[in-house]
C-alpha cells in the first residue's frame, strides 16, 4: 500500500521463494528473478520477466488497484491451468508502472500431489496453450519490437518443451506462432542429468527418453 501510494495505473510486487510441502523453515528466496525485483515500466516486466521463460505470476506477487481491476477486465473463466498468467499479463498491460515492495515476501509452497500446476491432461494441456497465446497478444499489442518478439518467443517456446512428445497439434500451432516472432533461442530447462544426455542425443531424445520412464514408473509402482 504504501509503494502504490494511491496511483490509480500502478501494480505493486513483492518478492517471493520457495518451500515444499510443510517444511516452512526451508524456504528461500528465488534470485532467479531478481532482474525484476525493482522499479520498472509494467511492459517492461513482463519482458524481463518472460525472456527466461520462468516467470512468477502467482496472484500474492501483485497488489492491484481496483480501478485498474475494473478497467483490465475479470478472471477468464474458460481457463484452468496457469489462467493467473492470462490474467496478470492483461492486468500489466492496462498499468502504466510496476513497483517493487522490498521486503513483501510471497512464500510460495511446491511439492503438493494432486496440484493443478501438475496436471498434464488433455484440458489442463489446452487451457495451458490458450492462456499462454492469450497472454502474449497482450503484450504484442502494445510492444512489437524485437526484444518483446524475443521474449513472447521464449515463453512460448517453453511449452514445446514442456509437453514434448504429447499433444502434437498444439505444439504445431505454437511453433508456427514462434516463427511468425522470428524464433526462439531459448535452451530446455532441466536437471544437470538432463542436460548432459541432452548434449549427446539432443533434447527430443532425451525427452523421450523422461517419457518412457514416467510411464514405466506408472505401470511399475515402488514397492511400499
Amino acid at each position: 500500500m504504501t509503494r502504490l501510494q494511491g496511483s490509480t495505473d500502478a501494480v505493486a510486487s513483492a518478492d517471493w521463494g520457495r518451500f515444499y510441502g510443510g517444511d516452512v523453515g526451508a524456504f528461500q528466496l528465488d534470485t532467479r528473478t531478481q532482474r525484476v525485483w525493482r522499479d520498472m515500466s509494467a511492459t517492461d516486466w513482463l519482458m524481463d520477466a518472460w525472456e527466461d521463460a520462468q516467470p512468477m505470476m502467482q496472484p500474492g506477487l501483485f497488489l492491484i488497484p481496483r480501478s485498474l481491476l475494473e478497467k483490465a477486465g475479470g478472471w477468464d473463466e474458460s481457463l484452468s491451468l496457469i489462467d493467473d498468467f492470462e490474467f496478470f499479463a492483461r492486468v500489466l498491460c492496462h498499468a502504466r508502472e510496476v513497483r517493487f515492495a522490498e521486503g513483501a515476501t510471497l512464500m510460495y509452497r511446491s511439492g503438493l500431489p494432486n496440484s493443478l500446476s501438475g496436471r498434464r491432461s488433455r484440458t489442463a494441456v489446452e487451457s495451458a496453450f490458450h492462456s499462454l497465446m492469450k497472454g502474449t497478444d497482450h503484450l504484442l499489442k502494445l510492444r512489437n519490437d524485437a526484444e518483446a518478439k524475443r521474449s513472447c518467443a521464449n515463453l512460448l517456446q517453453d511449452f514445446i518443451y514442456s509437453y514434448y512428445p504429447d499433444h502434437a497439434d498444439l505444439r504445431s500451432r505454437m511453433m508456427n506462432r514462434i516463427g511468425e516472432l522470428g524464433g526462439s533461442d531459448l535452451q530446455p530447462d532441466g536437471p544437470p542429468a538432463f542436460q548432459l544426455l541432452r548434449r549427446l542425443i539432443g533434447w527430443k531424445a532425451t525427452k523421450l527418453c523422461q517419457h518412457a520412464f514416467r510411464s514405466r514408473r506408472k505401470l511399475c509402482p515402488p514397492p511400499c
